[in-house]
């Protein structure tokens, strides 16, 4: 119901105004600009209907689209040209047949071994109600410093956020920088505007454990060149990666490519004729490095609907 499957339900439908199109999302949104959480829960951007696209509602008076939100595909049964559906509501159980299906299942968020990981007060940021659960956390909860475990694209964002809290921040990063997919000499500008900005570096660092202090506050342990490290902490952000939800394809006998990705034609066709995939559940092919690669980034997601809904 996000990127991905509302942009090939809205391009099938105006390719083809009679056609009944349907879309199941497990969640309560569907259209929303997951890039600006960070700035939405760091103050920047508010109230959260700024980040809301589109309305179940508003898809189908506008675009006729029939949209179940709170709504689960169990199973698909690619013989049969069906899906199972369990209603999260009243955990009624149904199917569905279909002519043509897009699998639209996105990413979650990697939950790294570590002890304390599931503690309250420690999150991760994927889906809008991820942020919905972080902002209201840091409104009900006075918090004055945070810890973010991964230095990439949402940790940083949402490093930023934090600041602009005015709360104390430290990031930890395994590897060597931040940013690891970049050439050092990008990142060394960034980093030092973290500095600036007194935001805690802490690279080529491990996190053994979250746990709880006698006064209830969260210590994030850390392993380091120094030694080990307690780092205090208010909030703890999960921030080590995403990976595909690609399992519903693979159950469902559908070829997986080798980044774990469900493998996809230049039309977004599956290993099924009847099925089609698009989103951060996919890989594509790079014409620059001639090999399948799996990017999990809206621009991508938005385009590969598009071309499963033609």
């Amino acid at each position: 119901g996000d990127g991905a499957g509302m942009s090939a339900a809205s391009k099938a439908k105006r390719n083809q105004p009679d056609a009944e199109v349907i879309v199941f999302e497990r969640g309560p949104y569907i259209s929303y600009s997951a890039c600006g959480m960070p700035y939405w829960i760091g103050g920047q951007i508010g109230p959260m209907d700024k980040l809301v696209v589109l309305t179940p509602e508003r898809a189908r008076e506008r675009r006729g689209i029939d949209v179940r939100i709170g709504h689960e595909v169990t199973q698909i049964d690619a013989a049969q040209q069906v899906v199972h559906v369990r209603n999260l509501e009243t955990d009624a159980i149904f199917t569905q047949p279909y002519d043509k299906l897009v699998i639209a299942t996105g990413a979650r968020a990697a939950k790294p071994p570590i002890p304390g990981v599931d503690l309250p007060g420690v999150f991760a940021l994927r889906s809008l109600s991820d942020g919905e659960r972080i902002y209201d956390y840091l409104s009900q909860n006075p918090a004055r410093r945070a810890v973010v475990i991964g230095g990439g694209y949402i940790g940083l964002e949402m490093a930023e956020g934090f600041r602009d809290r005015d709360m104390q921040v430290a990031v930890v990063e395994m590897l060597p920088q931040l940013l690891p997919n970049f050439d050092p000499d990008m990142v060394e500008p960034v980093a030092a505007h973290l500095v600036e900005k007194e935001v805690e570096i802490w690279t080529q660092t491990r996190v053994t454990q979250i746990r709880q202090s006698t006064d209830g506050a969260l210590e994030v342990i850390v392993q380091s060149g120094k030694g080990e490290t307690t780092l205090p902490a208010d909030i703890v952000l999960v921030a080590t990666g995403v990976r595909p939800n690609s399992e519903l394809a693979q159950a469902a006998g559908l070829k997986l490519g080798a980044t774990g990705a469900i493998w996809v034609d230049a039309q977004m066709r599956t290993s099924d004729p009847h099925i089609y995939a698009a989103g951060d559940c996919v890989e594509h092919f790079h014409r620059v490095l001639g090999e399948n690669v799996w990017i999990p980034l809206a621009p991508v997601a938005n385009r590969g609907g598009r071309v499963a809904g033609d």
